[in-house]
């Protein structure tokens, strides 16, 4: 027979599944999952050897525990999107049922550890890293995280190796469980002697360290290559007071949320950055209070406090930060909320469960929902995500693609348009507003882009190559060859410019011979 915590969770679970089951009918989205599914040939045509290479990224990050996960879909199931999901959500689940009996290892009671896990399980900044498939590392390196812990805490240290290069193998922010494990052995907690502890410590520091290094390295074209690489330290401190401040009020109260979050430095004297960062010391003082009479309070906060650093960003570069930074740092967080709650019991015994069953029905149910919709389709990704930024070119472009995916021209050429005003030197967009006049049969149209396009980006292969293309069917044979010749001389094995320079010059001999 279960037991009632068992029973309680079984209980969380089928709830937990039951409010993410729309997920099951999303799409792909445009919006990293092409290249981490759909447009990955390491997960079409899998070798281990290459997934586990050191120089094969996927956006940026060595996940090869993550491409071997879509790998054995694909060889299962082809691209079907709810296979994808429905492997995130069951991810999530075990992720969740870990937390608890992580928590219970911690000795904090079946209740509180309930009640923090439901917190967890439900909470709408969840969503970005259980409805995206492209996030399905969040969820990987979480899992075997939990699980490290877990076999830490039970003096198990080869199973704890094998689960911690697991995590460190799905995401980079798993390097934050050997400091996890470090608060709680030094804690007391866990069964390891002082002398195996520290041996074992400084063998799991010294992984995390090497994953740490890898990520920075795969990491910094993308990072040098943004205006915020520039930035002092002081600038960019300017900005992650505001951030955390932010994400300490999303964790109570989880309005405007998005995928994107723009910002920009402001001087130490903007009060808005005062502030931010007043409301975070108060909190951290909250916190650090708490802990003086209940241990707990103090490893929930270093839990929230180490969640957060791998995504801070304050030394790379605060480009932007999202929902999904959140997932680890949300299990101190979870605990800490339902702590803080423990003294309404004073007024009234049942006050805290009433409280709590209040938030998860008014606040965290709805907009849970009311995220997955918005996850549902690129469409509306991308839509909810200008509804916020509407001066990003990068979301513009993105929504034109989907709409040329959907071959609806009419929808995507004012789309691209307006991704163009934003940034004209975009080349995708420039490229889908060219083929589109190609298309409309406007080929003074086209021309005018791609000569905007070439003049942003003279060594754009395809751009020379359409361009050749265009010129060649309009009887411009001289201008034609050249550009023709140029996308041949970036990109020899350009098989389009190749056909079209033969068709030319086929054509010449044909209308020269007698």
């Amino acid at each position: 027979m279960l037991s009632r915590e068992r029973f309680g969770l079984l209980l969380l679970l089928v709830a937990t599944a039951l409010l993410y089951r729309p997920t099951l009918s999303a799409e792909f989205v445009g919006f990293d999952d092409y290249e981490y599914v759909r447009k990955n040939p390491d997960v079409r045509q899998p070798e281990v050897l290459r997934i586990f290479d050191l120089q094969t990224t996927t956006v940026g990050d060595w996940t090869p525990l993550v491409t071997l996960s879509h790998a054995l879909e694909y060889r299962l199931f082809g691209l079907d999107a709810r296979v994808y999901h429905a492997t995130n959500l069951v991810l999530h689940l075990a992720c969740v049922t870990l937390m608890f009996f992580l928590l219970l290892d911690l000795d904090i009671g079946a209740n509180l550890a309930l009640l923090s896990t439901l917190v967890f399980a439900i909470h709408p900044l969840q969503v970005e890293s259980v409805a995206w498939i492209a996030s399905r590392k969040n969820l990987l390196a979480a899992l075997c995280g939990f699980a490290f812990c877990r076999a830490f805490l039970a003096a198990r240290p080869l199973s704890a190796t094998l689960w911690l290069l697991l995590a460190l193998g799905s995401k980079g922010t798993a390097v934050v469980f050997p400091l996890w494990a470090a608060v709680l052995w030094a804690c007391g907690l866990g069964n390891l002697s002082r002398w195996r502890g520290t041996l074992w410590l400084s063998i799991f520091a010294g992984l995390a360290a090497a994953r740490g290094l890898l990520s920075v390295t795969s990491q910094a074209a993308i990072i040098g290559g943004r205006d915020a690489s520039a930035m002092t330290i002081s600038q960019r401190m300017t900005i992650m007071g505001r951030v955390l401040a932010i994400q300490l009020r999303q964790f109570f109260l989880p309005s405007d949320l998005s995928l994107y979050y723009t910002w920009s430095p402001a001087p130490w004297s903007d009060p808005r950055v005062f502030m931010s960062w007043a409301v975070v010391v108060a909190a951290a003082a909250v916190v650090a209070q708490a802990a003086r009479r209940d241990v707990r309070s103090g490893v929930m906060g270093s839990f929230i406090l180490l969640g957060l650093l791998p995504t801070m960003n304050i030394l790379p570069a605060p480009y932007f930060q999202a929902d999904r930074y959140t997932h680890l740092a949300l299990v101190g967080a979870a605990v800490l909320g339902v702590l803080l709650l423990r003294p309404l019991r004073r007024l009234h015994q049942r006050l805290p469960a009433l409280v709590l069953a209040a938030w998860c029905a008014l606040v965290a149910v709805p907009i849970t929902t009311a995220r997955i919709a918005v996850w549902r389709t690129t469409e509306t990704l991308w839509n909810d995500v200008l509804r916020k930024e509407p001066n990003v070119a990068f979301f513009w472009d993105g929504l034109g693609m989907y709409y040329l995916e959907k071959d609806d021209s009419a929808k995507a050429e004012p789309v691209l348009r307006r991704a163009l005003e934003l940034d004209p030197s975009l080349e995708a967009a420039r490229l889908n507003l060219a083929l589109i006049q190609v298309n409309h049969n406007n080929p003074s149209g086209a021309v005018a882009e791609l000569n905007i396009l070439l003049g942003y980006h003279p060594e754009s292969v395809r751009g020379q190559q359409l361009l050749g293309q265009v010129l060649g069917d309009q009887g411009e044979d001289d201008a034609a060859l050249a550009h023709l010749d140029e996308a041949l001389r970036l990109d020899p094995t350009n098989q389009a410019a190749r056909y079209y320079r033969n068709r030319i010059l086929v054509r010449r001999r044909a209308s020269a011979a007698p």
